[in-house]
């Protein structure tokens, strides 16, 4: 590889962006991070915490300044200590398995030149599938802006008092983090944080972020009794709450994706979750399937097609992620669904269609594969065939799986319902 450490030997007046980054054992997605910051910040300063790979050689080779940070299982502390070493008047944070998506360096730098602003929203789309998500990333150099938390750290705090002190705002700049490293063994990540979430919990047993996180530790490690358990907690302690925020709702979510993949009724839950947060677009969706599991597809119908809008227009809440398909694929294929089990086959059919343009993975199709298999004594058993086959063939579906198979007679019966309130 050749070497790009000239662009970074310039002195410290020269210095108007700062990207920091901790690593430990990134050979395998540091280039990618490091040539897409090269992009448009002055400087890059890495904390190593104890790689055995070839990370520290390949940052240095990008012209990184990397110094050992001893790693005491906090992040915050390793964060921290990165920072003492930027020479920036500004801090870009990235870590070394996401890439800054481009973009032309022009559109920012008048945004730095504000004197009223300390630091400035970013994007982060955090995983492959997700839609992105407003986070603090870029911000002032200042002492007194420092991480906390020994996990899922951030700079809020500081930030705050920053501001209180001398006023100010943050402001937002379409700048997009992409988290391309999310299929790393997430197994071992978990493993890694459970201890640190405890230990932060410890401190404040009543934060519900963390308390969220730490669910989805539990649920990863195939603990589903203790996810239920400190998801219920978070969910106990929002209710108290006499202003809730978007970020509430995700142990709700949490909490009914794990009981409609268990096949367990979400219904009550749903309803206080809708309640709470009216217009959260995964909360629409989990409420169009369940109503979907209740047999009750006419009313499952405005969410999807609400869904499709919101996909649109853009017009939800960016400050936290939701799966991208729903605004999309998942919907037309949940909409082909409802319309053929209230017999509108044509219709089903051109959702199906559209559907297919997207990256459905088994979303929709085995559902609906079920639905087909269930009604194929209910209606013409020429059209079942041929839309079966049709579906089967296009995505080289070789066999139904069991797990999704419902009772003929469950389908028929709901089914008939369904026609004679047509009628």
């Amino acid at each position: 590889m050749p070497t790009h450490s000239m662009k970074y030997k310039k002195d410290k007046k020269d210095i108007l962006l700062s990207a920091c980054m901790i690593v430990r054992n990134e050979e395998q997605f540091i280039k990618k991070s490091l040539a897409s910051a090269m992009a448009f910040t002055d400087e890059i300063v890495i904390g190593d915490t104890g790689s055995a790979d070839r990370t520290p050689e390949i940052a240095r080779d990008f012209g990184a300044r990397v110094y050992d940070i001893p790693w005491n299982n906090n992040f915050s502390a390793a964060r921290n200590a990165v920072l003492d070493h930027a020479r920036g008047a500004w801090i870009l944070f990235i870590d070394a398995d996401e890439k800054i998506l481009p973009f032309p360096k022009s559109d920012i730098l008048p945004a730095f030149n504000d004197a009223s602003k300390k630091a400035f929203f970013s994007f982060l789309i955090p995983n492959k599938n997700m839609t992105p998500r407003r986070t603090l990333r870029i911000f002032r150099r200042d002492r007194r802006i420092r991480y906390r938390g020994i996990i899922h750290e951030n700079i809020w705090e500081g930030l705050k008092e920053v501001i209180s002190e001398e006023g100010g705002e943050i402001g937002e700049l379409h700048i997009v983090f992409d988290h391309f490293g999310h299929e790393r063994n997430r197994a071992q990540k978990h493993t890694r944080n459970l201890p640190l979430l405890l230990e932060e919990l410890k401190r404040n047993s009543e934060n519900t972020y963390y308390l969220r996180h730490l669910g989805l530790a539990y649920r990863q490690l195939d603990h589903r009794s203790l996810a239920k358990e400190v998801w219920t907690k978070a969910i106990n302690i929002i209710r108290c709450k006499e202003k809730r925020e978007a970020i509430d709702s995700l142990p709700f979510i949490d909490f009914i994706k794990l009981l409609q993949h268990h096949g367990q009724p979400a219904r009550l839950l749903l309803d206080e979750a809708l309640d709470y947060f009216p217009d959260n677009p995964q909360l629409f969706f989990l409420n169009g399937r369940e109503l979907l599991l209740e047999r009750r597809p006419l009313e499952a119908i405005p969410y999807f097609k609400r869904l499709l809008r919101w996909g649109e227009e853009k017009d939800y809440d960016h400050s936290i992620s939701y799966n991208s398909g729903i605004f999309d694929g998942y919907s037309l294929a949940a909409l082909a669904s409802c319309y053929f089990l209230l017999g509108g086959f044509e219709k089903s059919s051109i959702y199906y269609e559209q559907a297919q343009k997207y990256d459905l993975g088994s979303f929709g199709i085995k559902e609906l594969l079920g639905l087909l298999n269930s009604l194929g004594r209910s209606c013409d058993h020429r059209i079942i065939q041929s839309q079966k086959e049709l579906i089967m063939e296009k995505f080289n579906i070789k066999e139904l799986p069991e797990d999704i198979k419902i009772s003929e007679e469950e389908m028929r019966n709901a089914y008939g319902g369904l026609r004679r309130n047509r009628a």
